[in-house]
């Protein structure tokens, strides 16, 4: 479901480079250019989140 979920904002990202900023088009790699991560909530109310996994390099890395 993230693998879903980032390559389809990760397509979103490149539409969105390619149809409004044309002078970063060729220089956009969405492989490259393109991570994020996927929080949850932390352990405790005041934890702060903790990292589940990031998008990176075209495809989703677990966290420990």
């Amino acid at each position: 479901m993230l693998t879903y979920h980032a390559k389809g904002i990760r397509q979103q990202i490149s539409d969105l480079v390619r149809d409004e900023f044309p002078e970063l088009w060729p220089r956009f790699s969405a492989g490259e250019d393109f991570r994020g991560q996927f929080l949850v909530p932390g352990e405790d109310w005041d934890s702060p989140p903790r990292q589940m996994a990031q998008w990176r390099e075209d495809r989703l890395v677990w966290s420990r």
